[in-house]
């Protein structure tokens, strides 16, 4: 049994192929878990996703992995760790530009960067958000809000106040 366990460690390492069934099954077992707010599962098996090495399945993986950093930010998010938070959401937006999660990652990373009071990176991330998608998710109106709460943390007020002025005036 012990050798059976060591030339799975073994393999993996070495390159295991492993089959899709896996990470697709990981992948379900996540999302549930998150669905059924059961956080700690959630994201140990989504860090396991990206702890799947590189193979021919590339692009399949790839998928899965942008959905499990997704995913993570989200439950960090949850947790209020904006800052680990943020960490994921950047992944999925710098690595994973194709991919149709990318316009909510752009949104919900503008809004964590408000909530971590980093209020410049905010406004410019939501800014692109709108530029890029405009209201794509349905998500324009809730940029500008949280671009003028950005505004409100640098005190500056009138632009604040322009801001959901925009929003109330649709």
């Amino acid at each position: 049994f012990f050798a059976v366990i060591l030339f799975g460690f073994l393999s993996f390492s070495n390159g295991y192929s492993f089959d899709m069934k896996e990470v697709r099954s990981l992948y379900i077992a996540a999302v549930q878990a998150l669905a059924n707010n059961d956080l700690e599962t959630a994201e140990t098996k989504f860090k396991s996703i990206l702890a799947f090495p590189a193979s021919r399945k590339q692009k399949q993986l790839k998928k899965y992995k942008a959905k499990a950093n997704y995913f993570l930010g989200d439950v960090y998010f949850m947790r209020r760790k904006y800052a680990i938070s943020i960490g994921y959401y950047r992944a999925v937006v710098q690595k994973f530009t194709n991919y149709d999660i990318h316009s909510r990652t752009l949104y919900k990373l503008g809004r964590t960067l408000v909530l971590y009071k980093k209020y410049g990176q905010a406004i410019a991330i939501l800014n692109e958000y709108l530029a890029k998608y405009n209201d794509k998710d349905k998500l324009g109106d809730n940029s500008l809000y949280w671009i003028g709460r950005a505004y409100i943390g640098e005190k500056d007020y009138q632009l604040a106040l322009n801001t959901f002025q925009l929003v109330l005036n649709k």
